[in-house]
């Protein structure tokens, strides 16, 4: 019996870059009020694929959005603080953290 792990593994994520790459809307959740029940079927379904990767995380849809909204702050901030250092430096290579 294989054992869970608890968290996110390379597989998954590439599962979800793959499926908003497909579902752009959950990324921006701007939608009309009547979309809304859309929103969550996709979620749904993103959820549900995560969860079939062999070893990967198991996590409820809640737990999902949340790595989700965690994972984008986070990618949004080394991409500021990547700009930031180009533009101390007079614009002289990317910083590699």
């Amino acid at each position: 019996m294989t054992t869970r792990n608890k968290t996110t593994i390379k597989p998954q994520m590439e599962v979800i870059v793959q499926f908003l790459e497909e579902n752009k809307i959950i990324i921006h959740g701007k939608c009309h009020p009547m979309q809304t029940s859309q929103i969550e079927e996709k979620w749904r379904e993103l959820s549900e694929k995560l969860n079939e990767v062999p070893n990967g995380a198991r996590k409820e849809i809640k737990d999902w959005k949340s790595f989700f909204y965690q994972w984008k702050s986070k990618i949004k901030r080394r991409a500021r603080e990547q700009r930031q250092h180009i533009s101390q430096t007079g614009g002289g290579g990317i910083y590699m953290f």
